[in-house]
C-alpha cells in the first residue's frame, strides 16, 4: 500500500515538473525567435564594408624584396601571398578623407586596429589598421575587421591625431591573401564604383567568407542568435579564441 502511494506521488510530482520543464524551453525558444525578428527588422542598419577593403597608410606589405609601405606599392610589383605564391600587383587606388575641424571622425570611415599579436604570436608584427570591411584571413575563413573588433585587442581606432585618412587598394589578378605587418589580409574584388573600370566579371573570393553584406550579417547574427539551439558558431569560435588571445598579451 505505501509503494502504491509513493508510486502515485512520484507520477504527480512527475507530471508537475514536466510542464514547469517544457514551459522553460518554450521561454526559452520565445526568446530566440524575439531576437532573431529583431535582428530582420535592423537588418538593414547593418554594415559589414562601408568601404572597399583597404590599407591605412603607413602599412608594410611584404615584397618579393621585403617590406615595403602599401603608398609605395606599384602596379607590376611582386607581393607574397600567405599560400607561398608570389604575385604581381594588378592595380592600385586610393581615397583619402578629411575631418571636420573640431568634429570626430565618423565611425564608417575610422580605421580598425589590430594591435601586435592580436590574431596570434607576432600576427600582426606591429599594430595595423585597416577599414571595417577589410577581411583577415582568420582560422581558415575570410572575416571582415569590423567583425572581429572585441574592445580590447581589436578596436574601431579614434584617429584622433590624425586630420587626413587616407587609405589604399592593392589588387590582384584575382582574389588573394597578402601579408600585412605579417597578418594575412585580404586584396581587392569588384567593388561598386571602385573596379568598374577592370574586368573582374566571374571573379571569386580566394577563401569562405563570413559576414560579406548586409544579408550576410543578419545571417551570421541570427546564427549567433541561437547559439543556444545550434551550438556555438564560426565566427563565435574565433571571436572566443582572439579573446583569449587578447588576454594572453594583456590586452
Amino acid at each position: 500500500m505505501i509503494g502504491k502511494q509513493q508510486r502515485q506521488e512520484h507520477r504527480e510530482t512527475a507530471s508537475n515538473e514536466a510542464p514547469v520543464s517544457r514551459r522553460g524551453m518554450i521561454r526559452s525558444q520565445a526568446k530566440v525567435v524575439l531576437a532573431l525578428g529583431t535582428t530582420l527588422l535592423t537588418a538593414n542598419m547593418a554594415k559589414a564594408a562601408p568601404k572597399p577593403p583597404c590599407f591605412l597608410r603607413g602599412t608594410k606589405l611584404r615584397t618579393v624584396d621585403g617590406e615595403r609601405n602599401v603608398e609605395d606599392i606599384a602596379v607590376g610589383d611582386l607581393l607574397l601571398t600567405a599560400f607561398g605564391q608570389s604575385r604581381p600587383v594588378q592595380w592600385v587606388g586610393r581615397w583619402s578623407v578629411q575631418r571636420k575641424a573640431g568634429k570626430p571622425w565618423s565611425a564608417d570611415v575610422r580605421p580598425v586596429r589590430i594591435r601586435q599579436s592580436a590574431l596570434g604570436p607576432n600576427t600582426p608584427y606591429t599594430d595595423l589598421y585597416v577599414s571595417r570591411g577589410h577581411a583577415m584571413f582568420v582560422d581558415g575563413v575570410l572575416v571582415p575587421a569590423g567583425q572581429l573588433v572585441n574592445g580590447t585587442s581589436i578596436t574601431l581606432h579614434d584617429a584622433e591625431e590624425a586630420d587626413e585618412l587616407e587609405y589604399f587598394h592593392i589588387k590582384m589578378e584575382s582574389h588573394d591573401v597578402i601579408l600585412a605587418a605579417g597578418a594575412p589580409s585580404e586584396t581587392l574584388l569588384n567593388y561598386p564604383d571602385v573596379t568598374n573600370d577592370l574586368d573582374v566579371k566571374g571573379e571569386v573570393y580566394c577563401a569562405p567568407i563570413l559576414c560579406n553584406g548586409n544579408r550576410s550579417v543578419m545571417a551570421t547574427r541570427a546564427r549567433r542568435l541561437a547559439t543556444p539551439l545550434l551550438g556555438p558558431q564560426k565566427l563565435d569560435v574565433i571571436r572566443s579564441r582572439l579573446q583569449q588571445q587578447a588576454a594572453s598579451i594583456g590586452c
